[in-house]
């Protein structure tokens, strides 16, 4: 079942790396689909058995704040695995380790320098994983030819240049093809109002298009498909994006937005609008989205995203930016693999970073099987200044998430089975409180625009008070006019109560009203409707205990009827039917 070809025979010599880091992996396509380098388990994953505590030198001394025997991460340059399959394969330099070393958010390709098959200790060569090795975390071994035993995998001997597949149908029924480009397909710098439209870029290991600089150059009605890198990039330059095209089976993530100035406040107008973009992310699992966004003033609409194992929409952490607009798109079947993300993921780090808007958006069925879960959007470490509008969630994990910021403004959402609707946590009063305790990070990243002075002193007159305003504590929230049925209403962490923010005009029809962490309490009291200690709290919300108003909540129809108790309390329709992909010149059909 297993055939070969001479790749040597054919003048191709350069075998690339296992490793797709670089840019540099070879890989092989049957039938346009990504094939798989063969390895142990076939589709499964390994857990990691042990993590020996003793040796020459400690590698990686673990958390600081785990306090528990062995914090997590620390190692002295090895783990262990249980079973004895090692034991069936012959000495290899070029055996390899793809794994969730410590934390379920961050992936690596590890080189195995040894396997001691009598301690069952595996060595990895350096550098080791950042954040170390922790017990019961996710790997599986890659690149080895005695595991070459299963449908689609493939191995490349490369002393002889042969190349094994067992192709997963009859090899005649379709194309065959390993990846040889490293290079950027096409390139354009300083160039303004050129168009590339209607090109399929397929099957390289590098990326498809990088604009740098210029104006008005777009992409258009493309198709980009079986590469190695990020697809699309986009850095600099005012009014360059992509529209109307598609992106799938890639290894990487498909458009960096980047474009604007953060000191000046000038926004880049770059974008990216109506693209279907999924099964991203298919080697490189973690932080490679379907669009990146950084910069001031940029834009992300329209978009269908779904089907990869991290993020799907990631405003880089601490260079999110300004002013972003981030409407009208639909995601879904994102976190597969990971924990602790978001489907739409803002990791600010910096107060300076705010005016985005999230708008009108549908996000639905998100997964996150690792630590932490999910988050519908995802306002991490700080992040402030946000708004979130007018959106959709179901079935959408922790759906509305304010890890620690201020100023932030969740209103006029549905919210539908999230487990809670909404979240806010005080971190800068807990776990990352070195962050204002121990260095002045966040008043050097606001001198370092200069926010006493316009721009910032106008646009953004909240940072003027903010040193002298408890910054650690996440003031100034708002929650105002959502609806939310079916879950839970609301988490609240770190010993904040509700006088911290203001929640008001919400409709709650949860059979859970509140996860709450008291001051002073260790465990989280979960409220239930009808408990009137919560009642109480929320007295300037409707709480009730029907259906608040849908059209076809069977069907998932979740525009609410004129009906709708919600309408009282001030709720505007939102335009569902204007969410997702759309007809144009470029996209002539909709999936």
């Amino acid at each position: 079942k297993i055939l070969e070809t001479d790749l040597k025979a054919q003048e191709i010599t350069n075998y690339g790396e296992v490793n797709p880091a670089g840019g540099h992996r070879i890989e092989l396509f049957f039938q346009r689909k990504f094939m798989t380098i063969a390895r142990y388990p076939d589709e499964e994953w390994l857990k990691i058995a042990g993590v020996p505590q003793s040796g020459k030198k400690m590698i990686n001394r673990g958390l600081d704040r785990d306090k528990s025997p062995v914090p997590r991460g620390r190692h002295y340059g090895r783990f262990t695995y249980s079973g004895s399959r090692p034991e069936r394969w012959k000495e290899s330099d070029d055996i390899w380790v793809h794994g969730y070393w410590t934390w379920d958010w961050s992936d690596q390709y590890l080189k195995v320098k040894n396997i001691d098959k009598d301690k069952r200790d595996i060595y990895p060569a350096e550098p080791h994983h950042g954040y170390g090795y922790t017990k019961n975390q996710r790997y599986y071994f890659l690149n080895i030819m005695e595991e070459l035993d299963a449908p689609g995998e493939w191995y490349i001997d490369r002393t002889k240049g042969v190349l094994y597949f067992w192709p997963p149908s009859p090899i005649n029924e379709g194309d065959a093809v390993v990846s040889i480009l490293e290079d950027t397909m096409l390139s354009l710098e300083e160039t303004s109002h050129i168009t590339i439209r209607g090109i399929i870029f397929e099957c390289s290991r590098g990326g498809a298009v990088h604009i740098t600089g210029g104006a008005h150059n777009k992409i258009a009605g493309c198709t980009f498909r079986n590469l190695g890198q990020t697809v699309v990039k986009i850095d600099s330059g005012t009014e360059n994006g992509i529209t109307s095209s598609d992106i799938y089976d890639i290894a990487a993530g498909g458009v960096i937005l980047n474009g604007g100035d953060h000191k000046t406040l000038t926004p880049a107008g770059n974008y990216a609008v109506n693209n279907h973009i999924h099964d991203f992310g298919k080697r490189i699992k973690t932080y490679t989205p379907s669009v990146q966004v950084t910069g001031v003033g940029n834009h992300v609409a329209h978009n269908l995203i779904h089907d990869a194992p991290h993020t799907g929409i990631f405003l880089v952490t601490g260079r999110v930016g300004n002013d972003h607009i981030i409407e009208y798109n639909e995601l879904h079947s994102l976190a597969k693999e990971t924990g602790d993300v978001g489907a739409i993921y803002l990791c600010a780090r910096d107060f300076t970073f705010r005016g985005t808007v999230i708008r009108h958006n549908y996000l639905h069925h998100l997964l996150g099987p690792g630590l932490h879960g999910v988050m519908g959007v995802y306002l991490d470490d700080f992040t402030s200044g946000t708004t979130i509008y007018g959106n959709v969630f179901y079935r959408a994990g922790r759906a509305s998430f304010i890890g620690g910021g201020r100023n932030n403004t969740i209103e006029n959402n549905i919210y539908i089975e999230c487990e809670p609707s909404v979240h806010l946590d005080a971190r800068g009063l807990g776990w990352a409180k070195n962050y204002f305790e121990n260095n002045n990070r966040f008043v050097d990243l606001m001198n370092a625009v200069n926010y006493r002075e316009p721009p910032y002193s106008e646009k953004y007159p909240e940072l003027l008070t903010l040193q002298d305003d408890d910054p650690a504590v996440p003031k100034y929230n708002r929650i105002l006019g959502n609806v939310s049925y079916g879950g839970r209403w609301f988490d609240l962490y770190n010993g904040l109560d509700f006088s911290i923010f203001t929640m008001k005009d919400n409709l709650i029809a949860d059979p859970d009203l509140c996860r709450w962490l008291k001051k002073g309490q260790k465990d989280f009291i979960t409220y239930k409707s009808g408990d009137q200690e919560i009642i109480d709290e929320l007295k300037e919300n409707r709480i009730i205990e029907t259906d608040p108003g849908f059209v076809d909540l069977e069907n998932e129809n979740f525009q609410l009827r004129d009906d709708s108790p919600a309408y009282a309390l001030g709720f505007k329709k939102i335009p569902i039917e204007k969410i997702g992909l759309y007809i144009d010149e470029y996209r002539k059909s909709l999936p």
